[in-house]
C-alpha cells in the first residue's frame, strides 16, 4: 500500500485488524495491532507521517517488536 492507493479493507477486515475512517490500520507506539503478535507498519498504518524514511524506521521499530514479542513467548 502507498499513498495515493485504496488501503485494502476487505483484507483487513477478514483479518480483523482496527482501522480508522480512513482505512488504515490504528497500531501503537510500538507497531501492535488490535492482534497479538501482528505488528504494521508504513503507509498502511495510521501514522500521521508518509515519508519514506518515516516507513524504514517503523519499519525497523516493527521487526523489534515483533522479535521481542516472540522472545517472551520463548520464555
Amino acid at each position: 500500500v502507498e499513498i495515493g492507493h485504496a488501503a485494502p479493507k476487505e483484507f483487513l477486515d477478514k483479518l480483523g485488524l482496527k482501522t480508522d475512517e480512513n482505512g488504515l490500520v490504528i497500531v501503537d507506539k510500538f507497531c501492535k495491532t488490535n492482534i497479538e503478535g501482528l505488528f504494521a507498519c508504513g503507509d498502511i498504518t495510521d501514522i500521521p507521517l508518509k515519508q519514506t524514511i518515516v516507513a524504514a524506521g517503523y519499519g525497523a521499530c516493527a521487526a523489534l517488536s515483533a522479535f521481542n514479542h516472540i522472545k517472551k513467548m520463548e520464555e
